[in-house]
């Protein structure tokens, strides 16, 4: 990390403004700081030259007439390209080494640790640096290798073992590096970071959006450290390599929020998986208009959770966003007169005036044990994480009908299904009909990049499913996107599918009706479906036809 835009901020030499701009040039492009000023014209390299000397007391050099000592240090490519030096002269128990942003965190450090050596630093014009090492350091073969990569491709050198990590602490390069990663996964918005290992490399991926994507593909040896690491920060146990393992890290980030990160391990063939999610622990934007709902849906939803007591199931599947939705229902209570309760496996979201309980498998504490002992609590609300058994099922619809409101979550791909399944689960059709009162499945879908969306004519058969003339245009996703998004998407939506069980459906649950039977009483209802939520998001530009597709797996002859 630079500390050179804050420093030529603080001595005026910027604008608030110029170095705003010049920080989003930086993380956008993806490039140091110094280049995105220069780019952006704000200052000249011989002024920043000239200001880091004076401020530093660092002497200058001047590179025009000088030659490199590359092939006398065993110094790494990648730690050259990474930081923008180049060493100019050594002796026995130094090496000088010219740099135009001596700000840079770590670097005298990491090269003191790849040489052995004390480093001392010499300012240098930036053009004329870049021009040396385009000269003397050949470029990164993999040109899709970002400066994190190159970096991580330096460690190879060091020979040190997982128990060495254990006692390096926070200070090894392995434990810098996996800060960083934490840092890009959160700025880029993933909910997951996936470490796995093959036989020939170890690939780091994110979740962004709900797709995975290679952020990173480094050598397998670096596999070992990467894990053990993790697993010092979680608290587990770094000699267990033959079982899953479970833990959580609280992560601090720069702005001094707090991440907090779930961790798991699985052993593979070629070594252990690790899986991390990200939540974070601050009070979210919890309300009703957020969730993407149609003002009708909202109103439904409002509606069911002004009652006493009921059942409401949110269903879909994972990663579908319905805890989001069922803290947001939670979120619009009166908290302080009622006795709210949650039982979670883990807690994501945490609420203020609110009693969450985490489930706890290596104490036999589980959702049934949970509920049981809420129900001894003078409960007036209880949220379930999820129905994962029958008994966890029974226990929950025997609450809300007995004067308790109920909400939980079911993985079923529609409304109309989720009543099909809690029979086939073993609930009864006359405990379901008197007790669900509000069924809503969803979805998250992708929503189009504002800044770089394009516009399509829609074929006759989509615009026959949008039910659009033929001649209204709507959008499609650049594919190559842009600095603010990623593959043409930006954030996702909820669509939903609400069905209230009303008399109609309670009647036909009581005589055993087909799904056919309540499929068509929910259109009789005018349920919104999944597809017709969808479809309106396209209609309103601000999701894609390819992307109702991928997410409600429409084939095309469907559409």
């Amino acid at each position: 990390m630079s500390h050179l835009i804050p420093l030529l901020s603080h001595h005026q030499l910027l604008t608030a403004e110029q170095a705003k701009n010049a920080q989003q040039v930086k993380k956008n492009k993806n490039i140091s700081a110094i280049d995105a000023l220069l780019q952006s014209q704000f200052l000249t390299s011989k002024v920043i030259q000239q200001f880091l000397s004076h401020q530093l007391k660092l002497p200058t050099v001047e590179l025009s007439y000088i030659a490199p000592i590359i092939d006398e240090i065993a110094l790494p490519m990648a730690l050259l390209r990474h930081y923008q030096i180049i060493p100019i002269e050594q002796s026995v128990s130094h090496i000088i080494m010219a740099v135009s942003d001596p700000t840079q965190e770590q670097l005298q450090q990491e090269c003191q640790l790849a040489t052995g050596k004390q480093i001392q630093l010499q300012v240098a014009d930036h053009h004329q640096l870049k021009a040396l090492l385009k000269q003397y350091v050949p470029s990164a073969t993999d040109s899709s290798n970002t400066i994190q990569e190159q970096r991580l491709l330096y460690l190879m050198e060091e020979t040190e073992s997982p128990e060495q990590e254990e006692a390096a602490g926070t200070s090894s390069p392995i434990a810098q590096s996996i800060d960083e990663l934490l840092i890009t996964a959160f700025e880029q918005h993933a909910s997951d970071i996936h470490f796995e290992p093959h036989q020939h490399h170890y690939r780091i991926r994110f979740r962004r959006d709900g797709l995975l994507s290679e952020h990173l593909s480094l050598p397998i040896k670096l596999h070992r450290r990467f894990v053990a690491r993790l697993k010092i920060m979680a608290h587990m146990d770094i000699a267990e390599r033959r079982r899953p393992q479970d833990g959580r890290i609280l992560f601090t980030l720069p702005d001094k929020k707090a991440l907090d990160l779930r961790l798991s391990t699985l052993p593979t063939q070629w070594g252990e998986k690790v899986v991390i999610r990200l939540l974070a622990t601050e009070q979210q934007q919890l309300s009703l208009s957020l969730l993407g709902m149609t003002a009708e849906q909202q109103q439904i939803y409002f509606n069911a959770l002004q009652n006493p007591q009921g059942f409401i199931l949110v269903t879909g599947p994972t990663g579908s966003g319905k805890t989001q939705t069922l803290y947001t229902g939670l979120n619009s209570l009166d908290r302080h007169t009622l006795n709210i309760s949650t039982v979670e496996d883990p807690i994501e979201i945490t609420l203020d005036n609110i009693n969450q309980v985490a489930v706890n498998p290596a104490i036999e504490l589980n959702f049934t044990q949970v509920l049981r002992a809420l129900l001894r609590q003078d409960p007036d609300v209880l949220m379930v994480g999820e129905i994962r058994d029958t008994e966890t099922a029974r226990i929950a619809i025997k609450a809300a009908q007995t004067g308790h409101l109920v909400l939980s979550t079911l993985h079923t791909n529609s409304a109309v299904e989720t009543l099909i399944r809690l029979h086939h689960i073993g609930i009864e059709n006359y405990h379901i009909s008197a007790s669900l009162t509000l069924i809503i499945a969803q979805r998250l879908i992708r929503k189009l990049c504002p800044e770089c969306k394009q516009p399509h004519a829609p074929t006759p058969t989509e615009s026959q499913w949008l039910n659009i003339e033929p001649s209204i245009s709507i959008f499609t996703a650049n594919s190559q996107g842009c600095s603010k998004c990623h593959m043409g998407y930006q954030g996702r939506i909820g669509i939903y599918e609400l069905l209230p069980v009303s008399p109609e459906i309670q009647s036909l649950l009581l005589i055993n009706a087909s799904q056919q039977q309540l499929e068509q009483q929910a259109t009789a209802q005018g349920i919104m479906t999944l597809k017709s939520s969808a479809a309106a998001l396209v209609i309103q530009g601000i999701s894609s036809i390819a992307e109702c597709r991928r997410v409600l797996a429409m084939q095309e002859s469907l559409l």
